[in-house]
This record gives structure tokens, C-alpha cells and sequence, in this order.
């Protein structure tokens, strides 16, 4: 049965220059870049190529880019490590209910430990902030204003432009944190008002374990761990080599294609909206102008984690919630933030696209679940 992965917002595929290259990398630029010797400075050169790649590419300087060890590290280091940076004059937080949990949930930290004042901003139907309490929301005394680019869940994207401009001008010692990673790689990116910009390599076909944050040269940041000078003493620690190299090769597929993958991705996601059309009672979720990534479906009547088996059994691998809390309590945050039914929360499935799928696996899909919504609502009727 062949294999089709729907699941590429929580994960994808290492691309094939990237599985070509990591032999050569580990056999043969496998030094410590912090070593004084040739064989050091070897592998230093080209973790700078790739800061130098995602550099361009977010129109910063290479010097702003640190390395993690994913997109769940970024979010913690960067919010933890600018509120306590300026915790004596600021400590006012604003977010939407809607953010990932490694953003969610370290606010919520800030809060308990050092009595941080958190507020949460008003979103429309769909999730989008909404401006004007946004900007009444902002005080002398916020130190963090923190804003997904596009929504693991939903596709959803943010106009982060205008929202930093109104952070900026209300005031302009607010850092303004976006959380990068379903972006990053798969559009173009306009950073003019923002301070923190996160991001992870395992999202656009690179090494899981490796991430990334660009912190604007102005912005200080209290580091969470000690012992070592590596990061500019922000992320002390071996770096990732391998996985930091891997990404520029990651990166530039990405940049090359960027059009390309944008237009053939969009096809293969009006293919299945239009397909499921034919199935009565469904409902999707994202709005329409979301990420062509990424969209959640929900088949009322069905439970969502029975459909996910159904699907599985056919070959077919998708999502019901954010691989970060999609076996915990909290799992669709989102859908549950933007006050959804019941029935539209538990019955809906994440579907997310990458340039590995096909038309065909797009109709076959399609065909599983004409051929299964409705009888898994017969069962469950029972």
C-alpha cells in the first residue's frame, strides 16, 4: 500500500539534496566549530553560509540569526529570555489564545514565577487579531507582543506588517515576537517591524532538531543556560553541525521553488476542497485566503480520531491537532479559542500538503472519504 503523508505541517520529508548530503557532511565535516584548528573553522564557514542564506532571505543582518534545537526552543528562549531581560520596566504581555503551545505556555510561566500582567487579544471569527484592541491594548508597560505568522492549525496568516506597525507606533519599546515556523520557507517575508522571528528547519524538508531565531541586534536577551561562549553566549552548547548545515541546502530549495511550490501546492489543495464538496454536513475551518499548506476540515458526525485510523488503515496520514499537544488535554487549541461547537472541534482533521504529494494522492483521498464519512456516521448514530 503506498504511503501518503498529509501530515507536512507537523513534519516532512528530508528532501533528496538533503539525504545526498548528510554522509559527506558527517564523514568529513564532522569537527567542533568552536575548535581552533583548520578542521573547525571549516564547519564554522559553512554554519555561516547558512546564516548568511536565511539572512538574505529575511532581509537581516547574518549576525541576528542564533541556531536551536527547534521551533518549540526558539519560542521558549526568545520569550523567557526578553521578558526577564526587562522584567524591572516592562512586564505586560500580549498574545492571542489561538498561539502555539511553545508560546502559550511559557507566557503562562512568566506569569506564575514573576507575576507577569498577561493579555489576551481579541480575534474575529476566523482568528485574525483584531487591530483596534490590539493597539488599546499596548501600554508603556508591555514588554512582548507575540503573534503567529500562519496558524499550525488553520493556515490562518496574520498581516504582520500592520500589526507591527501598531505596536510600533503605540510604543516602540514593545518587542514584537512572531512565531515563523509554517512561514518560514514557504513565502516571502517582510521583518521591517518585527524584533523576534522563529523558525525550524524539520518544516521544509530539513533535519528535525535544529531551529532558529533572528533576534534584532537592538534587543537583549537573557539566556537560559550557562557554559559556553557558542550562540554569542545566547544558546551555549555544541551546535547541530549536521542539521545547520543541512538547512541551507534545505533553505535554498525552498527560495528557488518558492513560486513554483506555492502555485503547484494551491492546485493540489483546491483539488480537495473542491472534492469534498460532494460529502454533506462538512465544514472547513480555515479561511479561505489561509496558507495553501494547510487545511482543517471538520466532518460533522464523525469523530475525528476515528477518521484519522480510517484514513490510516487506506494509507492515508493526517492530523488532528498540533503535533505538540495531540495527546494531551489541550490538543486544537485553535479551533477551541475561536469558541467552535463541540461537534466542529471534535470531528476536525488537519490536512497539509508538501510538494512530495500528488493529484493522485489528492483523489485518492478524496475517494476514501466519500466512501468512509458516510458510513462512520451510520456507526456512530448506533
Amino acid at each position: 500500500m503506498k504511503t501518503i503523508f498529509l501530515d507536512n505541517a507537523s513534519t516532512t520529508k528530508t528532501s533528496e539534496k538533503v539525504n545526498s548530503s548528510v554522509l559527506d557532511i558527517l564523514q568529513n565535516d564532522f569537527a567542533n566549530p568552536s575548535s581552533l584548528h583548520g578542521l573547525g573553522f571549516s564547519v564554522e564557514k559553512k554554519m555561516n553560509e547558512t546564516s548568511y542564506c536565511i539572512s538574505k532571505y529575511l532581509g537581516v543582518s547574518p549576525e541576528e540569526i542564533y541556531y536551536t534545537s527547534g521551533g518549540t526552543e526558539s519560542n521558549n528562549l526568545a520569550i523567557s529570555g526578553a521578558v526577564k531581560a526587562r522584567i524591572r520596566n516592562y512586564n505586560h504581555i500580549i498574545v492571542p489564545k489561538t498561539e502555539h503551545p511553545s508560546v502559550i505556555d511559557p507566557i503562562n510561566k512568566l506569569k506564575e514565577e514573576l507575576g507577569c500582567e498577561v493579555s489576551y487579544v481579541k480575534l474575529d471569527e476566523y482568528g485574525y487579531v483584531d487591530k483596534e484592541d490590539l493597539q488599546n491594548l499596548i501600554s508603556e508597560k508591555t514588554a512582548l507582543v507575540c503573534i503567529m505568522f500562519t496558524n499550525n492549525e488553520t493556515g490562518l496568516i496574520q498581516d504582520i506588517t500592520s500589526l507591527g506597525k501598531i505596536v510600533k507606533d503605540k510604543n516602540p519599546n514593545t518587542i514584537f515576537l512572531v512565531d515563523g515556523v509554517q512561514a518560514f520557507g514557504k513565502q516571502k517575508i517582510n521583518l521591517k517591524y518585527v524584533d523576534i522571528f522563529t523558525f525550524s528547519s524539520h518544516k521544509i524538508h530539513g533535519l528535525k532538531g535544529v531551529g532558529g531565531i533572528y533576534i534584532n541586534k537592538k534587543i537583549r536577551i537573557t539566556p537560559l543556560f550557562f557554559g559556553g561562549q557558542q550562540e554569542k553566549s545566547i544558546r551555549p552548547g555544541t551546535q547541530n553541525t549536521l542539521g545547520i548545515i543541512c538547512l541551507k541546502t534545505a533553505l535554498e530549495e525552498c527560495i528557488d521553488n518558492m513560486d513554483e511550490n506555492s502555485k503547484y501546492i494551491s492546485k493540489l489543495r483546491n483539488l480537495f476542497l473542491e472534492g469534498i464538496k460532494e460529502i454533506d454536513n462538512t465544514r472547513v475551518n480555515s479561511p479561505k485566503e489561509a496558507s495553501e499548506y494547510i487545511v482543517n476540515v471538520s466532518f460533522l458526525g464523525v469523530r475525528a480520531e476515528t477518521l484519522l485510523h480510517v484514513l490510516e488503515q487506506n494509507g492515508i496520514y493526517v492530523s488532528t491537532s498540533t503535533a505538540c499537544s495531540s495527546k494531551k488535554s489541550n490538543k486544537k487549541i485553535v479551533l477551541k479559542s475561536l469558541g467552535y461547537s463541540n461537534e466542529i472541534v471534535e470531528s476536525s482533521i488537519r490536512f497539509s500538503f508538501s510538494n512530495e504529494n500528488t493529484e493522485e494522492d489528492i483523489l485518492y483521498c478524496i475517494d476514501v472519504l466519500k466512501k468512509n464519512v458516510p458510513e462512520l456516521r451510520k456507526f456512530q448514530k448506533k
